[in-house]
Parts: structure tokens; sequence; C-alpha cells
């Protein structure tokens, strides 16, 4: 393995994803398979589970050689902490390969990877954005406005990991209609914060000003916000209670146009 994507914060109790770098050397002799841990300050391990490497789509054995990424899961405990996530491979019987963590590192049984900070508090009422980024507070200056008028959303966001691409954060006015009447779609901080470059933790204040397009028809709007990656236009998909993905965009107010 030559690398894996940063972590960061997740949510208790809660499904989460690394990305892992290879760079197949020599075939092995062996289907080995993945031993997978979640270790806790005091050295115990708090999750584990042994898969494979490619999720079963390709086994070791067919790798070709040079780089490859692979993704893989892990499931956080229901207690708060800041927890290491480690890797080792294991033969067809259960028993741990040998590995090296770094060049000059003595032989050992797994590795350290990455860390995990598990902060339920963090979640509290927040929306959770596919367990990338949480919609903790929110707010509209008007509940009445005409066509030609703009009204003003205020997004607080707290990211729980690193992003590994740049999305867009969507603003829109839906109608009575079933239609937009208004949108902004941009980058958070008016434009200026790639996605990419925000790291995991932060807390950011993110204002919108979304103008009612004229003729817009009388009757209760509402305004929702969400996010997109735009290569592919997917959303982030809002997770419930149990994690699970219920929507697509979170309401975050009404209006009225008489």
């Amino acid at each position: 393995m030559t690398g894996a994507s940063p972590i960061g914060v997740a949510p208790q109790a809660s499904d989460g994803e690394v990305r892992l770098n290879w760079a197949r050397i020599d075939p092995p002799s062996s289907q080995p398979r993945v031993a997978l841990s979640l270790v806790d300050a005091a050295g115990q391990a708090a999750w584990s589970e042994r898969v494979e490497p490619y999720r079963g789509a390709l086994p070791v054995q067919d790798w070709p050689p040079g780089p490859l990424q692979t993704t893989l899961g892990f499931h956080t405990p229901d207690r708060d902490g800041t927890y290491t996530l480690r890797l080792g491979f294991v033969d067809g019987e259960g028993r741990p390969l040998s590995a090296k963590c770094s060049w000059l590192a003595p032989p050992s049984t797994d590795c350290p990877i990455g860390a995990v900070q598990v902060a339920g508090e963090a979640i509290g009422n927040a929306i959770d954005f596919d367990n990338q980024v949480l919609l903790r507070q929110w707010t509209i200056d008007r509940t009445e406005l005409r066509p030609g008028e703009t009204i003003h959303v205020k997004l607080e966001w707290h990211g729980l990991k690193q992003w590994d691409a740049d999305y867009t954060v969507f603003v829109h006015l839906v109608g009575p209609d079933g239609t937009l009447h208004g949108q902004v779609d941009a980058w958070p901080a008016e434009g200026t914060l790639p996605t990419s470059a925000w790291p995991a933790g932060q807390t950011l204040s993110d204002p919108y000003g979304v103008t009612l397009q004229p003729g817009a028809p009388s009757g209760r709007y509402q305004i929702e916000v969400g996010w997109y990656l735009l290569a592919t236009l997917r959303r982030l998909p809002v997770l419930d209670a149990a994690g699970r993905p219920s929507d697509d965009h979170f309401i975050v107010g009404e209006f009225s146009v008489p």
C-alpha cells in the first residue's frame, strides 16, 4: 500500500470509507484478506473486520502491476474519541501476514493508515449530507417576497472529512407549481472556497442572496439547499438518524408571494 485518503471527523455508529492506493510488486502466493480495525487511545480494538481488498471484484492475484486504487468501508463506534484505523493482511486460515509499515520499521502484523475522530456532539440536530458535511444552522431574512426582490439565506456548515473534489452548493426557490423561480449554484463562501481546500473539522458561515424571478406566481414557496458534483450532477444524499439516505436536499425555510 502506498497511501490512504484522509478521513477526518465521522459521526458515531456510522459507516465510513477510506480510499487506498496500492502498487503491486510481486504476485502473492495465496489469496490474502484485509484485516481492518479501529483502535482507541488505549490500544483496544473498537471495531474490526476482515474483507476482500477489492470487495471481491478483483482477486489480489489478478491485480495488474503498478498503481491501483480501492475503497474499503469501516464502522465507527458509538462513543466519541480519536481512533486509529489500522490495516493488515491475513492468509486463508486467518493467520496474520508480516508487514513493514515503513522501509526501516521492524516487521508488524498491521500498520496505521489514518486517524478517525468520532464526534457525536458535532451531529446533534444538524442535517447530515452523506457523512461529508453538516448543515448546523440556517436562517432567512424575510417571510414575504415579491418578484424581482432578493431573499438572504445564511447557512452554517461543519465539514466532517476532507473533500475529494470541488462540490457546489445549490439554493433553490421552489414555487407552488413545483418549479424553480430563483436559484444560486456556487462554491461556498461566495464562490471563493473550493471544497477540496476545506479541511475536515472546519465550520463555515456561508451567505447567499437569491432573487425571485420576475413573473413568479403568487403562493407559498420553499427554499431548498444541497450539494452536487458538477462533473456528474450527483447530489450528496441527506442521511436520516440511522445513516440511510432520505432525500437529496433540505428545506431551510418558506416564504409567501402575494
